[in-house]
């Protein structure tokens, strides 16, 4: 959901909370009950020298004096926004500040500039010094075996991994500590992520949905790009009803229709059939050719990678070892 665009707190009650909600729900009593618990024993253990605002409140409410309860409410309530406006003020200040920070070669759509991560201290860097940067409408392809860091590079690109040093670009202006709902790019991903709850036709929709299009627009736009991959006629199915192959394709058209400057494919062949992969590898590359999209497409597939990319990059162990152009 934040990959197309959605904002964390419409994420959740569309996409997570109907997922979590027979879960929820045996739980909410159970949790209630623990939270009036421990608030009880924050009470009884809190010193009458030391009269917080909570403790306050609730000598307030237990003397009747409901008038001073409001009062106090009412001044943690504004102390809480105060707080948070303070924060989000000053996140939305120092994004302002890093976009018009730093500009790049104009050669380059995206790249990832002298990139080091880790996800343990105690652990060696899965990305050292890594610097990558894509063309504007060319397919780059990353191979190389399993663990070597091309996930990892994919993720620091969409905005879900945040590196230790370095900085991601994006047309000149600097995303690095951006989350992903504010990047100009969409992710395909190896399992597809669908949202299983959704028509197909919501499902590509959804990105056109947070980006603040109206209903009969992004139906409209939805639409045609399900006919780009040849689904029109699957708009109102479920998608737990389609196929591999057409899910994929699904979840194709969903991050084609917020229209990314840099799509993101995270080995989204290795699910199909041979035969499958090789149709929905054509069809990406027309669809590439029409649109003029710049693509990162990470594969451990030699042929795959031959077979589609305009340029390879050959990782291992968190190196890029050679760069090499189609024949």
């Amino acid at each position: 959901g934040s990959d197309l665009g959605g904002n964390p707190l419409k994420v959740f009650p569309e996409i997570i909370f109907p997922l979590l909600l027979p879960s929820f729900l045996s739980s909410v009593y159970n949790q209630f009950t623990q939270s009036l618990t421990t608030m009880g024993a924050v009470i009884f253990l809190i010193s009458a020298k030391y009269k917080v605002l909570v403790y306050t409140l609730f000598d307030a409410v237990n003397r009747g004096n409901y008038n001073v309860a409001s009062l106090i409410s009412g001044i943690m309530i504004l102390l809480s926004l105060a707080f948070y406006l303070f924060l989000e003020g000053s996140r939305v200040l120092y994004r302002k500040k890093l976009l018009r920070s730093y500009k790049m070669e104009e050669k380059w759509i995206a790249k990832l500039e002298n990139i080091s991560l880790r996800y343990d201290k105690k652990e060696p860097n899965i990305l050292e010094d890594f610097t990558l940067g894509i063309k504007e409408s060319e397919i780059f392809c990353l191979l190389g075996e399993s663990g070597c860091g091309k996930t990892t590079c994919l993720q620091v690109f969409g905005g879900f991994l945040r590196p230790d040093k370095g900085r991601v670009l994006i047309q000149g202006e600097e995303y690095t500590d951006l989350p992903p709902e504010k990047r100009p790019v969409a992710t395909v991903f190896q399992s597809y992520a669908l949202f299983p709850h959704m028509s197909v036709l919501s499902n590509v929709s959804y990105g056109l949905k947070q980006k603040g299009v109206r209903r009969v627009e992004r139906e409209e736009l939805a639409g045609k790009y399900l006919d780009m991959v040849g689904l029109s006629a699957f708009r109102k199915r479920a998608v737990t009803e389609l196929s591999g192959g057409q899910q994929q394709r699904v979840a194709l058209a969903r991050s084609l229709a917020i229209e990314p400057k840099l799509l993101l494919l995270d080995e989204p062949l290795s699910n199909l059939d041979a035969g499958l992969r090789l149709r929905i590898r054509d069809e990406l590359k027309r669809l590439q050719k029409s649109l003029g999209l710049s693509m990162l497409f990470v594969t451990h597939d030699q042929e795959e990678a031959m077979g589609l990319s305009n340029r390879i990059g050959i990782m291992e162990k968190g190196k890029i070892l050679q760069i090499g152009s189609e024949v």
